[in-house]
């Protein structure tokens, strides 16, 4: 479970006898795993690091973000980076809905998860309704 950004995007489907494979597959896969990618989210919008003991005890930074994300008041502004602030009000939903997509691709369960593609259509749709949203102001 630990981040590495690198080699996002090289994941692809490998067929052949390897010795991580199981009896009753036929295929692998190379490269990075969605929780990874979902991890690097939470990490760019709170600005933490994943350390042990830093969110409590017995508290992850996946729970972390979990308790915060639906309440309102300073517990949920914590989620956002300090050194991101100040936010336009489009930036800050922009912030919560990454940090929405990094909570669904970090699931305990791996087939809850969300797949390459979908965090993929969600994080260019945070940055479209961003836009959008901009532009609106602008026009007021």
């Amino acid at each position: 479970m630990n981040v590495h950004l690198g080699d996002f995007g090289l994941a692809k489907a490998m067929t052949g006898n390897h010795d991580s494979m199981t009896s009753n597959s036929n295929m692998w896969f190379a490269g990075s795993d969605i929780y990874s990618l979902g991890m690097v989210l939470l990490k760019l919008v709170t600005g933490r690091m994943p350390s042990v003991g830093t969110f409590g005890e017995n508290v992850d930074m996946v729970r972390w973000v979990e308790s915060r994300i639906e309440i309102q008041g300073p517990e949920r502004e914590e989620l956002i980076d300090r050194r991101l602030k100040p936010l336009l009000p489009q930036e800050e939903n922009a912030a919560f809905q990454v940090l929405e997509v990094g909570l669904r691709c970090t699931r305990s369960a791996p087939a809850e998860r969300l797949s390459s593609r979908q965090a993929c259509d969600l994080l260019i749709r945070v940055l479209k309704d961003k836009e959008l949203n901009a532009k609106k102001i602008s026009l007021d």
